[in-house]
C-alpha cells in the first residue's frame, strides 16, 4: 500500500473519528438539557411564592374578620345594657358609655385594617394568576422542547451506530501499522492526525509547503508527516 492510500485511509477514518465525537458531544449537551430546566424551576417558585402570599394574606383576612365580629357583637351586648334600663348608677352608666365608644373605634380600626389586607389580597391574587399562566407557559415550552430533544436523541443515535460501523470497516481498510502513530499524533493535536494538502498548503495549519514535501507525501512508500505542524500529509492523487 502506497504512503498516498495509506495516508488518505487514515483520513477517512479521522473523519468518521471526528465525525463520532461531534455525535457525543451533541447527545452530551441533549443529555444535559432534558429534565427539569431553570426557566421552569424559577417559573414554579414565582408561583409557590405568590401562592404562600394569598394564603397568608387570606389567613390575615379571616382573622382580622373574626376580631371585627367578636368586637361588634361585645360592643351589641354592652349597648343593650347601657340602653335596655339594666343598668342605672350614673358612673357604670358613663364607664359603658366609654367601652362602648372603644369597642366602636376598636370595631372600625379592625374594618380599616381588614378593607388594607382585602385591598393587598386583591393584588396577590393577580399576581398569583399571573404567575400560575407564567407557570403554564414555562412548562408548555419544556414540554415541547423536551419531546424534540428526544426526537433529536433518537437520530443522534442511529446515526452514532451507523457512524460506529462505517468507522470499523475503514479501519479495517488501514494498515494496522500505522494506528499507533495516527492515535498519538490525534490526542497530541486536537483529533486531527491527519492534514490535506490543499493547493500546496498544509490544510490544517494553513501553511505552505515545500514542493518536495509534496511530491514525497505523493510518491514515497513513507508516510509524510507536515514540517510545521507534524500531522500527517494527504496528497491528492
Amino acid at each position: 500500500m502506497g504512503a498516498m492510500n495509506r495516508a488518505a485511509r487514515l483520513l477517512e477514518l479521522q473523519e468518521y473519528d471526528l465525525a463520532l465525537e461531534r455525535i457525543a458531544a451533541q447527545l452530551a449537551e441533549i443529555s444535559r438539557r432534558l429534565g427539569e430546566s431553570a426557566e421552569v424551576a424559577a417559573a414554579r417558585a414565582a408561583f409557590e411564592q405568590a401562592k404562600a402570599r394569598v394564603t397568608a394574606l387570606e389567613r390575615q383576612r379571616q382573622d382580622l374578620d373574626f376580631q371585627v365580629q367578636q368586637v361588634r357583637a361585645k360592643r351589641e351586648r354592652e349597648e343593650q345594657r347601657l340602653y335596655g334600663g339594666e343598668v342605672r348608677q350614673p358612673k357604670e352608666i358613663e364607664h359603658l358609655q366609654r367601652e362602648v365608644e372603644s369597642l366602636r373605634r376598636r370595631t372600625l380600626d379592625l374594618q380599616d385594617r381588614e378593607l388594607a389586607v382585602m385591598a393587598e389580597l386583591e393584588e396577590a391574587e393577580a399576581a398569583l394568576a399571573a404567575a400560575r399562566a407564567a407557570l403554564a407557559s414555562a412548562e408548555q415550552r419544556w414540554q415541547e422542547e423536551q419531546a424534540t430533544l428526544r426526537r433529536q436523541q433518537a437520530a443522534l443515535l442511529a446515526q452514532q451506530e451507523e457512524t460506529q460501523h462505517r468507522r470499523e470497516a475503514a479501519r479495517q481498510r488501514v494498515d494496522p501499522q500505522d494506528l499507533p502513530l495516527y492515535q498519538v499524533l490525534r490526542a497530541r493535536l486536537g483529533g486531527r492526525a491527519v492534514a490535506r494538502i490543499e493547493r500546496g498548503v498544509c490544510a490544517a495549519c494553513r501553511v505552505s509547503l515545500p514542493e518536495r514535501e509534496i511530491q514525497k507525501a505523493r510518491t514515497s512508500p513513507a508516510m509524510v508527516t507536515c514540517s510545521n505542524c507534524g500531522r500527517i500529509l494527504a496528497a491528492s492523487a
